[in-house]
């Protein structure tokens, strides 16, 4: 996730700002995604679900719409539907050819089959690798249990998962209302689904939960 969060600000820093995405030429695109292919990667489908489809499935105008080298329409929620339906969350699998003439990425699953996703231009490429919809980093390198890991993937919060377990576990919340006092810090995450969930945190721990 470290490395996530690099790519962001090295991307910010080389290209100005994220309102250059539209301008990123091939060459500047397979510069920011060099040594991707081949790299072991998780598809986080939780972040993809609640940071994404949510609001895409109510309007289609939500996300921007750009032409396509084969002359279709490809809106960014249908890359994000066709990618949300070919994995499980924080599936393991291998970024195979990046294909930059015509914005195409292969994985490579473990059971052999190879997923395509097509995007619209070089800047949506990128932003499946920044966006944390790809992500190149083991999400799971802090000594998880291979019952958290299980559980994790399958959306079962825990008491006492660290603030990093519980995003990867139910996804980037729409909210954080934070509030510090003499006995430390404490975070209420919202979840804004079909019914609001929020989730409570205290000095990086999680304590409960409520819906």
């Amino acid at each position: 996730m470290k490395r996530i969060v690099l790519l962001v600000t090295l991307f910010i820093f080389v290209f100005g700002s994220a309102n250059c995405f539209a301008a990123v030429s091939k060459e500047k695109a397979e510069q920011f995604l060099d040594g991707c292919a081949g790299s072991t990667m998780w598809f986080n489908r939780r972040d993809c679900v609640w940071t994404a489809l949510k609001y895409l499935e109510k309007s289609e105008m939500m996300m921007p719409i750009n032409m396509a080298t084969s002359n279709k329409l490809i809106a960014k929620s249908d890359v994000y539907r066709g990618i949300y339906k070919s994995f499980q969350h924080l599936e393991e699998a291998t970024v195979g050819i990046i294909d930059f003439d015509n914005h195409i990425v292969l994985i490579n699953k473990k059971d052999g089959t190879v997923v395509t996703i097509k995007c619209a231009s070089n800047d949506d490429l990128i932003e499946l690798f920044t966006s944390m919809i790809i992500m190149i980093d083991n999400p799971f390198d802090h000594g998880e249990s291979a019952q958290e890991i299980s559980d994790i993937k399958n959306g079962k919060m825990h008491i006492g998962f660290n603030a990093e377990q519980a995003e990867l576990c139910w996804g980037i919340p729409d909210k954080k209302n934070k509030t510090t006092t003499a006995y430390g810090k404490r975070e209420q995450w919202v979840y804004e689904l079909n019914r609001m969930v929020y989730l409570y945190i205290e000095n990086d721990k999680v304590t409960g939960w409520q819906d």
